[in-house]
């Protein structure tokens, strides 16, 4: 499995439907992943903690695209970076 290093270094740059810059983010409560199969893994972090969200390319958030993994409320909550990075594997795989 990829480690978070990985999915940063992974991540895709490019130009959304409204011009504007997609690259990886990361701050210290904040990362930002995009991915080539056209959604965003934003995920935020608070106290070691991981909250992921996914976006579209445009960086609208879709509440309904997890829910085939039974994530009912949208969003994964991750309290390590193992977990977290199954997360993104997830995302990852999307279509």
């Amino acid at each position: 499995m990829k480690t978070l290093q990985e999915f940063i270094n992974s991540g895709v740059y490019g130009i959304n439907d409204m011009g504007e810059q997609v690259k990886v983010r990361v701050d210290s409560r904040h990362i930002s992943i995009p991915f080539s199969n056209g959604w965003r893994a934003s995920i935020h972090i608070k106290e070691g903690k991981y909250n992921v969200a996914v976006c579209d390319h445009n960086g609208y958030f879709d509440w309904n695209v997890l829910k085939p993994f039974g994530l009912d409320n949208g969003t994964i909550d991750c309290s390590s970076e193992e977990e977290l990075c199954k997360a993104l594997t997830i995302i990852e795989a999307l279509k």
